[in-house]
C-alpha cells in the first residue's frame, strides 16, 4: 500500500449517501414499472400464451422489489464502515 495515500472522508461518505439514494429512486422507478406490468395484464394481455409469459415475468421482476434498496443502503453501511476502520487502524495520527 502506498504509504502516501490518502483517503478523502467526505468523499466516500458522499459515494455511500449517494448509492442508498440511487437505490430508493431505482426502487421507486421499478414499483412504477411493475404497476405498468400489472396494467398491462390486466387491460390487454389477460389470456394466451403471451399473458403467461408476462405472468411470469412480472413474478421475476416482483423478485426485484426491496433487493436494490437493500444493496444500495450495504453499499452506504460499507463506505461508513471504511472510513470508521481507517480512522480505527490509523489513530496513532489523530
Amino acid at each position: 500500500m502506498d504509504a502516501n495515500l490518502i483517503i478523502d472522508d467526505d468523499y466516500v461518505q458522499t459515494v455511500g449517501s449517494l448509492c442508498s439514494r440511487r437505490g430508493r429512486e431505482l426502487e421507486e422507478i421499478l414499483e412504477e414499472y411493475s404497476a405498468i406490468l400489472d396494467e398491462i395484464q390486466q387491460e390487454a394481455l389477460m389470456e394466451g400464451d403471451i399473458s403467461v409469459s408476462l405472468n411470469a415475468y412480472r413474478e421475476c421482476v416482483s423478485l426485484l422489489s426491496g433487493q436494490l434498496e437493500k444493496i444500495s443502503a450495504q453499499v452506504d453501511y460499507v463506505c461508513d464502515s471504511f472510513i470508521t476502520a481507517v480512522n480505527d487502524a490509523d489513530s496513532y495520527l489523530f
